[in-house]
């Protein structure tokens, strides 16, 4: 009886365990199949690492990760994957990790891979993507890496950007991506890494970007951007990189700014003045801050003057007229009175912030008559010289007159008071 007995639980025994293997099997062909279809719409006998593929087990195939016998990691960067990624690639629903960088792969992001619950990383980096990031990517809270750099993606980013609040890294450089930088990129504070440099974002940065306390690298390079740095930024405790040239911020740098140490901090070829950067230049180790906008220059009357900002005691203005040598050097004002007419530009420098050298626009300045007195000539002796002058300039007027038949020009000029010049 007990022989029976222990017979009886040994074959229940080995029943259940036949039937956790027939079911755990059959997860495994499911996951199988997909990728199968993975492999041959992507062209896989011409990928660089196939191994195993469609002849072992699924645990061994190049790139395949397994956990539980479901496939839990895609590794196929850098293999000549050709051809659309798969919309049905959802199917692999323990899918957490799938990296298919360096490919190329061309057409749209499936919206479908919003589908993937557990996915926490998927990069799909340097490929030949094109249209617009599908909203429903940004579906789940999980992910925690997003790569889709160095693509052809256009359009904005989607405001549900904002559903990832678990994101630590954001890469969306190389694209030609537009519009504003949504607000809603606020709502990602575990965020550590964002690089959204060489893409065509425009407008200023969203207030509620101070929300970032862990955003330690910000690369925002090479785009439309414009505003100030303000002291919003102060509030990003834990950044350590910053790369905000090319673009068009402009104004002062608040001093909050420079409370905290970044390195490197890149704000070169913007629209900066000296404004802020004698401090950026004590406080921060090699800060990059040349080539800024040329700045314009304002007329007044018989004067030429600029706004370089800094301290005005640490500039020095360097004026000179257009095709001659020499110039003229004021220090600590920059109001300038030429004493001639001709086409003018300032070079400005700071004792502190050496690394900028401010250029001007081109002002063409006219010098006033000291007079409104009618000027005559007489013909016989410099009619010629007389009409080349007049006709060179707008502010001259030239008329024949006879007295007592001897024939003069005379020179009307207009005086300075009534034209302006920008």
């Amino acid at each position: 009886m007990k022989f029976k007995s222990t017979f009886l639980c040994f074959i229940l025994i080995v029943n259940t365990l036949l039937y956790n293997c027939a079911f755990s099997q059959a997860i495994n062909v499911r996951d199988s199949l997909v990728l199968v279809e993975l492999y041959k719409a992507t062209n896989g006998v011409t990928w660089v690492h196939h191994d195993n593929w469609l002849t072992g087990p699924v645990k061994s195939w190049h790139g395949i990760v397994t956990k539980n016998d479901r496939v839990s990691e895609i590794w196929l960067s850098f293999n000549n994957l050709t051809g659309a990624i798969p919309d049905f690639l959802d199917k692999l629903t323990a899918l957490e990790f799938l990296s298919l960088s360096l490919n190329e792969l061309t057409g749209s992001i499936p919206p479908t891979l919003g589908n993937l619950s557990k996915l926490e990383s998927l990069y799909l980096d340097n490929n030949h993507l094109t249209g617009n990031i599908p909203p429903e990517l940004f579906t789940h809270v999980n992910l925690k890496s997003l790569g889709l750099s160095n693509n052809q993606l256009t359009g904005a980013i989607p405001a549900e950007i904002g559903n990832l609040v678990n994101l630590k890294t954001l890469v969306l450089k190389g694209n030609q991506l537009s519009g504003n930088i949504p607000s809603e990129i606020g709502n990602l504070i575990k965020v550590g890494y964002v690089d959204m440099s060489f893409n065509q974002f425009s407008g200023s940065l969203p207030l509620n970007f101070s929300n970032l306390k862990n955003l330690g690298i910000l690369y925002l390079n090479n785009n439309n951007l414009r505003g100030q740095i303000t002291s919003a930024f102060s509030q990003l405790t834990n950044i350590h990189t910053l790369d905000l040239s090319h673009n068009h911020f402009n104004g002062n740098i608040a001093p909050e700014f420079t409370t905290f140490w970044i390195y490197p901090c890149n704000i070169s070829y913007n629209e900066f003045t000296f404004d802020g950067m004698e401090l950026l230049e004590q406080k921060f180790a090699d800060p990059i801050y040349d080539n800024q906008a040329r700045i314009h220059i304002h007329h007044l009357g018989n004067s030429l003057s600029v706004s370089a900002g800094g301290t005005l005691a640490n500039n020095t203005y360097a004026w000179f007229k257009v095709g001659q040598r020499g110039y003229t050097e004021i220090t600590g004002d920059s109001v300038f009175f030429p004493t001639e007419s001709g086409s003018y530009r300032v070079r400005v420098i700071n004792s502190i912030a050496k690394q900028l050298t401010l250029l001007s626009d081109t002002a063409i300045f006219v010098a006033p008559n000291p007079s409104n007195e009618i000027i005559s000539w007489e013909q016989d002796h410099i009619e010629t010289n007389l009409k080349t002058l007049v006709f060179t300039s707008p502010f001259c007027e030239l008329s024949p007159t006879n007295n007592r038949n001897r024939y003069y020009y005379l020179l009307h000029c207009i005086p300075l008071n009534t034209y302006s010049l920008q």
